[in-house]
């Protein structure tokens, strides 16, 4: 799980990522299957991820709401990155191979 964190998100001030529809079901589950290994299973991805980067965790705070609309704060998907280009134009940023089917 930690190899899918490193090669296919990067941290992003401001970004929120739904956990489960998104991290989980759109990014990690396809990379797994790609890869070839068995995805850990939905609660054991959200303790990993939340847990501390001390702990070997991944250190992401996450954000509950009452209505069950948590996102995890301050990270996004290599796909979904756009840096400004120096005509100022916003070219989306190539993901690694290993994340094409995010």
């Amino acid at each position: 799980m930690r190899q899918w964190f490193k090669s296919c998100t990067v941290a992003r001030a401001g970004s929120r990522l739904k956990p489960k529809a998104e991290a989980y079901e759109g990014s990690y589950v396809p990379w797994c299957e790609e890869q070839g290994i068995m995805p850990v299973n939905f609660t054991r991805f959200g303790k990993v991820i939340k847990a501390p980067l001390a702990e070997g965790g991944c250190g992401v705070e996450l954000e509950q709401t009452a209505a069950k609309r948590d996102h995890y704060l301050g990270i996004a998907l290599v796909t979904s990155l756009r840096l400004t280009g120096q005509n100022g134009s916003a070219p989306v940023i190539v993901a690694p191979a290993d994340c094409q089917q995010m």
